[in-house]
């Protein structure tokens, strides 16, 4: 029978120096999570600055229904006469007088915008895709 006491020893040692290597690239890891952590906050603060939303509005609550962008002005306007009216038509009509959207789609802009301005009880919902002013009694 052979004694293999030395060569388990051997091994312990190696685990030993593999579990101390892992421990510093957990270490490493820990520490760039934290600096890439750190960058995407500086980041998104500076986008936040640089980039006003596309459809920000003031609420009723604040200050009146006053838009304070181009998008939500252009809704408010379109949807001042009362009626229901749909995405695709709203956004016909903001290509045709030419509202800037930039690189994003005039469907999708509109759309959330209409979410956010129905979070501020401005517009709401009457069917699917399909969306008017909100009167002041209501």
């Amino acid at each position: 029978m052979r004694d293999i006491r030395s060569d388990l020893g051997e091994r312990l040692k190696e685990i030993e120096a593999e579990r101390g290597r892992l421990s510093q690239r957990l270490d490493d890891l820990v520490s760039t999570e934290q600096a890439v952590r750190a960058l995407l906050a500086e980041e998104e603060a500076r986008w936040a600055r640089m980039q006003p939303s596309l459809f920000s509005v003031q609420s009723k609550a604040t200050n009146g229904s006053k838009a304070r962008t181009e998008v939500a002005r252009f809704l408010l306007d379109a949807l001042a006469d009362g009626g229901p009216k749909t995405i695709r038509t709203l956004k016909e009509s903001a290509l045709r007088i030419g509202v800037a959207f930039g690189s994003k789609s005039p469907g999708r802009v509109i759309h959330f915008a209409l979410l956010g301005m129905a979070q501020n009880g401005l517009v709401e919902m009457v069917s699917k895709g399909t969306w008017k002013l909100r009167r002041e009694e209501e």
